[in-house]
């Protein structure tokens, strides 16, 4: 698949790229990330940015060329899906681009990605809606590219090692770093040339938590975008009770 490249002269650019197996716990490297000074793009961001759903999507389909400045305006880390499929672009586009494998047990990642899909399936309902519909739609073709179509256990970790071997082809030695949950504070920071925070290392990941400011921040956007079809939807629906308690009593 041949996507067309399109930059602009800007000074912000992606300095780091975090690639991982998907999975909620990635957002402790979204605090890492922060706690070095980084303002990072995530999958929240694609929900957040308005428009950055479809301008995935058409990018991805290769309908559309990618203008990676305006993207990610602003920021200069990404993380998780769709950011993790194009990192061949980002180190065209930042030919200085660092990348930071994060390595763990691929039971223990495809266990936890399995938690990711009970969720997506929890929230189909949504796509009635045209702001969620376009994320949650994102979100299923991604990972479909990631695992080309099969996301069984066998499958995944094939297709995300094939990816990983690629990275690791594609990103010259010296701006790659494998990086272990347990590695702490030092590697990163001699990797990326920055200081040590004094702030303890955000290890602990808090399922339940970052679960309930996922369904936050969807609904929040919910609300906000779609209230006028939300009150239309519910109109709709108390007519048609209304009728058949009429007609039918």
């Amino acid at each position: 698949m041949q996507h067309i490249l399109k930059t602009t002269d800007h000074s912000i650019m992606i300095e780091v790229l975090w690639i991982a197996f998907p999975q909620f716990e990635t957002q402790e490297l979204h605090k890492i990330s922060k706690g070095l000074g980084y303002h990072s793009y995530n999958n929240a961001g694609t929900y957040a940015n308005k428009g950055h759903a479809k301008i995935w999507t058409q990018y991805l389909l290769n309908l559309k060329p990618m203008d990676w400045d305006r993207l990610f305006k602003n920021y200069n880390a990404a993380l998780e899906l769709p950011s993790i499929l194009f990192y061949r672009d980002l180190i065209k586009h930042n030919p200085q681009l660092k990348v930071i494998i994060y390595d763990i047990d691929y039971k223990l990642a495809y266990k936890r990605y399995k938690r990711i899909k009970r969720l997506m399936n929890s929230l189909k309902w949504i796509k009635i809606f045209k702001h969620p519909r376009e994320y949650v739609s994102l979100g299923e073709k991604t990972l479909h590219f990631l695992f080309k179509g099969d996301d069984s256990y066998e499958n995944a970790v094939k297709e995300y090692q094939l990816l990983i071997e690629d990275v690791k082809n594609v990103i010259p030695p010296n701006q790659l770093l494998i990086f272990k949950p347990n590695d702490g504070w030092e590697p990163i920071c001699n990797f990326l040339e920055k200081d040590i925070p004094t702030q303890a290392f955000p290890i602990q990941y808090n399922k339940e938590k970052d679960k309930v400011i996922i369904k936050n921040i969807i609904f929040s956007s919910l609300i906000r975008k779609d209230a006028l079809f939300i009150i239309f939807y519910i109109s709709v629906i108390c007519g048609l009770l209304a009728y058949l308690l009429f007609f039918y009593s």
